[in-house]
C-alpha cells in the first residue's frame, strides 16, 4: 500500500490514531453482541485495541495477527503502544496482502475476522469478505467497521476527510462511501445470510456484523 506518497511515519501515525479511536466503538460493540462461542480471530494492524477490548471480555481468546512485509515494525510499535495482556498465537506476514490468495496463519479457523477499511480497494476489497467467510467456523463472525454514508450523519463534517483518506489509500480504484446496506448485500452474496448493523457511539460507528450458518 502506498499511502501518502510512501511516507511510513505519516502511515504509522494513522495506524495508531485508527487504533486510538476504535477503544470506545469496540467496547460498546461487545457489549451488544454475542461473545460466547468466540475463541480465536484473526484482524490487522488496526484491529489491535479492538482485540485489547476483547480481551477485557473474554480472557480466554486466542488472536492472530496480520500485516505487510513491508510494516512488520508498524506492528511491534503498535504493540509497545497499546500492551496487550498476552501475545498473539501468530503473525502473519504478507508480501501484497492479496486475500485469496494469501494464507491466514497456519490454522485458517477463526470464530471471529475483523475488517477495517479493506472496502476502500474498490478492485480487491471483497476479496477479504470472500476468504472471511472461507476461514470462519460454523456460526463464526466477520465484523466490518467502513465509514459508511448513514454513519457520517452524526457527523458531516468528516465527509472530506474521509474522501481524501480514500483516494490516498484506494488512488484511482477507491470506491465512493458504502451504506450499511450495500455493505450487508455483499455479505449476502458471499453466503453471510444473517447480518446485522450494530450501532455504536450515538451512530458514529456502524459496525456489520455477518454470521456463517
Amino acid at each position: 500500500m502506498d499511502l501518502f506518497n510512501g511516507n511510513d511515519e505519516t502511515l504509522y501515525e494513522y495506524y495508531a490514531f485508527a487504533n486510538e479511536y476504535l477503544k470506545e466503538p469496540s467496547r460498546e460493540l461487545f457489549t451488544k453482541i454475542p461473545l460466547d462461542q468466540v475463541k480465536r480471530i484473526i484482524t490487522g494492524e488496526v484491529g489491535i485495541t479492538f482485540i485489547g477490548k476483547l480481551l477485557e471480555r473474554k480472557t480466554d481468546v486466542d488472536f492472530v495477527l496480520a500485516g505487510l512485509e513491508n510494516q512488520i515494525d508498524f506492528l511491534d510499535r503498535l504493540l509497545s503502544k497499546y500492551p496487550l495482556p498476552k501475545s498473539p498465537e501468530e503473525i502473519i506476514i504478507s508480501a501484497e496482502g492479496n486475500a485469496l490468495s494469501d494464507q491466514w496463519g497456519a490454522k485458517e479457523e477463526y470464530d471471529l475476522v475483523f475488517l477495517f477499511r479493506k472496502l476502500s480497494y474498490s478492485d480487491y476489497g471483497s476479496q477479504f469478505i470472500k476468504k472471511s467467510f472461507q476461514v470462519l467456523r460454523p456460526k463464526g463472525m466477520v465484523i466490518i467497521l467502513e465509514p459508511s454514508t448513514d454513519s457520517l450523519v452524526p457527523s458531516p463534517s468528516f465527509l472530506p476527510e474521509l474522501e481524501i483518506m480514500d483516494l490516498l489509500i484506494g488512488g484511482v480504484k477507491a470506491p465512493s462511501l458504502y451504506s450499511t446496506d450495500k455493505i450487508v448485500n455483499l455479505l449476502r452474496e458471499v453466503g453471510f445470510i444473517k447480518t446485522e448493523v450494530v450501532s455504536t457511539q450515538k451512530g458514529s460507528f456502524l459496525f456489520v456484523v455477518g454470521w456463517k450458518n
